[in-house]
């Protein structure tokens, strides 16, 4: 099949899992309340009543700042400022938000932050009920970042200060409920910080969210990774032509 059959495949398959009456107009600011997906080089925002879903941004087109090897996030959280702070390719940008601005004095490497390991593998970063910022990085250990000064303060395993939580989190998240949750290996856990105790483990059906066949997720995950393959090889392609 033809690589341009296989993209409108790969996008007529996407537009079966957004919401049609989802706004049509999407755009790099936002005023409501959404949740966030990013994938590589893409961003969904979810309505948080989480019904809504407008098509895909690509993030290099809301924020200009980024490198030109831009290639995924590794990991962003929602200071209680209000401002957004992205970790990617070793390097942390505190914005402002909805504006999108990089804050002056940023972006930072990780070593301005005070971790020890300039090449940390950052898992997830996570703001708590508390109010307490953690980076998870290299799978098991925790640091907490003071909001105010910007710096790592602690130093933890993770075993430490999320007993239960298994290593090797590829995201976190709090959610609604006023439960932390953690992804492990396609496994989820919802972990209660006031009890520091799992209170539940298993698949999205844990937060009330139920998906069809492989789930919601996992279909966007795989036919985006399709959509950038195919789009990469193209371009490939039209560079050696030329």
């Amino acid at each position: 099949m033809r690589e341009g059959s296989n993209i409108k495949s790969v996008l007529t398959e996407l537009h079966k899992l957004w919401v049609k009456e989802g706004p049509k107009n999407p755009t790099c600011s936002e005023n409501d309340m959404y949740n966030f997906i990013s994938h590589e080089r893409y961003m969904w925002s979810i309505d948080i009543d989480g019904k809504t879903y407008k098509k895909p941004l690509l993030l290099t087109d809301c924020i200009k700042f980024l490198p030109k090897n831009f290639t995924r996030l590794t990991a962003a959280y929602q200071a209680p400022s209000g401002n957004i702070v992205l970790f990617a390719g070793n390097m942390s940008y505190m914005i402002t938000y909805p504006r999108l601005t990089l804050v002056s004095t940023w972006p930072r490497p990780y070593t301005d932050l005070g971790l020890l390991d300039a090449n940390a593998k950052i898992n997830t970063v996570l703001n708590t009920n508390k109010g307490r910022i953690f980076i998870i990085y290299n799978d098991n250990f925790v640091n907490e970042i003071d909001d105010c000064s910007m710096n790592i303060v602690k130093f933890y395993h993770i075993d430490m200060i999320f007993p239960e939580i298994p290593h090797s989190v590829s995201s976190a998240f709090r959610y609604i409920d006023s439960n932390l949750y953690f992804i492990s290996k396609n496994r989820i856990y919802r972990f209660n910080e006031f009890t520091k105790t799992v209170t539940a483990s298993g698949n999205l059906g844990i937060i009330s969210i139920t998906c069809p066949g492989e789930g919601l997720m996992m279909q966007l995950r795989d036919l985006l990774s399709r959509f950038v393959r195919i789009n990469a090889r193209e371009t490939s392609k039209r560079e050696e032509e030329e």
